[in-house]
């Protein structure tokens, strides 16, 4: 399973450190959250994450964006 750019941007804003941590962090967040297209996408990416394996979670490059986030800012 496969995260899209996008969720790959949006993990950013979260402790992503391992899964269940991040899975919690989406969780929280979430609550506080007003816009309703925000809340839906962390959501499903809570639900992607949670049925994902850890051994899965662990081999994402998060980083893979981090470049392309500094030369947009």
């Amino acid at each position: 399973m496969k995260l899209t750019v996008e969720e790959m941007i949006l993990m950013k804003s979260f402790d992503h450190s391992k899964r269940s941590t991040a899975v919690a962090s989406i969780a929280a967040e979430v609550t506080s959250m007003t816009d309703p297209e925000l809340k839906k996408m962390c959501m499903d990416l809570k639900e992607k994450i949670a049925a994902m394996p850890d051994s899965e979670f662990t081999a994402i490059d998060f980083t893979v964006y981090d470049e392309d986030l500094v030369n947009a800012g």
